[in-house]
């Protein structure tokens, strides 16, 4: 297969982290793949074994010819399918417009609706840009099975699943665990929102007046920001850790903590901290409840409720013989999640979409490789549409 895969960046993610580890194991399965960047293509954070190159131009009709166009985000749907340079398959590994509602509804409850109403109407054009890029006849493919749920109920499509997985041999359980209850762990960016990271810390400060011996350790993407110095509950802070620190820092905790709301896609820390038998305490949204059918892997409080998560914080610090299960119970679930499940299943999914219906191209797409006038193109268009030949 030939694979274009288009990115907005190449800053560090963990959701494009894992997009890249697809991209080179499609490369080594001899597969030619092409990674292709809107900025900067340079990748300091981790090997790449593809060619990573800057986009010509933001119509992507300058593009090789590919069988198929793997891409990140909604905005390159439509561009992409315009384009017909390959299949566009959309990865999606969250839904955008669940951010959108909640801060529609935040908006709404703090300012009414007149006073939010310039902000809601920015937010409302940006949803609907979402949903006109998600009812498109793209190939999609989904990290978690609520995703594609929410996929086959708002938008009627189908969605292949590819979970996934964890590189051998790193995220693994210390040989002995001490169960002092002394570190919490908190990780994620404080500048998205969605990761609601402002609430786990201000849980920290609440906990720290009962708990003033606990020790707060923070890994994010970028250096401490100004309000979280300020809240001056964090005691060790760490940025761009490569997968082995960060499996050590998991291992040394006593418990993590992540307070995401529901448009968290798949919850990659949580899996790793399973994975090193480290307790957890997150909320309670499908991406962290449905890592397993049973939701005995971890303790689950509401969104946006500082003082309930750090009142579960306490109650898992206070008890040694849960925290005990949890540590055993977290690598059950964690190993049904692998780098060699992942790879196969993103491998087979894009070879069922090259061989499915969509490889004879929507009918705009198909006209667009034929080369025909637009006018042309409009009126073959119409009279396919009549017959019911139309491609979804």
């Amino acid at each position: 297969m030939r694979i274009q895969v288009v990115v907005k960046s190449t800053k560090f993610t963990g959701g494009r982290q894992e997009l890249f580890r697809h991209a080179n194991a499609l490369a080594q399965r001899e597969h030619d793949v092409t990674i292709w960047v809107a900025g900067d293509p340079d990748i300091e954070w981790m090997p790449m074994h593809v060619p990573v190159r800057r986009l010509p131009d933001r119509s992507y009709r300058h593009l090789p010819q590919a069988d198929l166009c793997l891409f990140e985000r909604p905005r390159f749907a439509q561009p992409l399918w315009r384009a017909g340079r390959g299949i566009p398959v959309h990865f999606c590994q969250g839904f955008e417009g669940t951010d959108i509602e909640n801060r529609m509804a935040a908006i709404r409850a703090r300012r009414g609706l007149c006073r939010g109403l310039p902000e809601l109407w920015n937010l409302w054009r940006r949803k609907r840009q979402i949903d006109r890029a998600y009812r498109l006849p793209t190939a999609k493919i989904t990290v978690h099975h609520h995703l594609r749920d929410l996929i086959a109920e708002r938008y009627g499509q189908s969605a292949y699943f590819v979970p996934y997985g964890l590189p051998e041999g790193i995220f693994t359980p210390p040989r002995r665990r001490d169960f002092d209850g002394q570190t919490i762990l908190v990780v994620g960016p404080t500048d998205t929102g969605w990761k609601r990271v402002g609430d786990a810390l201000e849980a920290m400060r609440l906990l720290k007046y009962t708990h003033p011996w606990i020790r707060l350790v923070r890994v994010a993407q970028h250096e401490m920001r100004a309000s979280e110095r300020a809240l001056n509950v964090t005691d060790e802070y760490h940025t761009m850790l490569a997968p082995p620190d960060m499996a050590d820092l998991y291992r040394q905790a006593d418990v993590v903590v992540l307070a995401s709301d529901a448009t968290e896609g798949f919850g990659l820390p949580l899996l790793e901290s399973l994975a090193c038998g480290t307790p957890a305490v997150v909320t309670d949204i499908p991406a962290f409840r449905t890592f397993a059918h049973e939701a005995d892997f971890a303790h689950f409080v509401p969104v946006g409720n500082p003082p309930a998560l750090a009142a579960a914080v306490a109650r898992l610090l206070d008890d040694c013989g849960e925290r005990r299960r949890l540590s055993e119970r977290g690598p059950e679930v964690a190993a049904g999640y692998r780098t060699t499940r992942s790879h196969q299943a993103m491998e087979d999914a894009l070879s069922q979409i090259l061989a499915g219906p969509l490889a004879a191209a929507p009918w705009s797409l198909k006209l667009r490789w034929t080369g025909l006038p637009r006018t042309q193109a409009a009126r073959q268009g119409e009279k396919l549409r009549r017959q019911g030949l139309r491609t979804r």
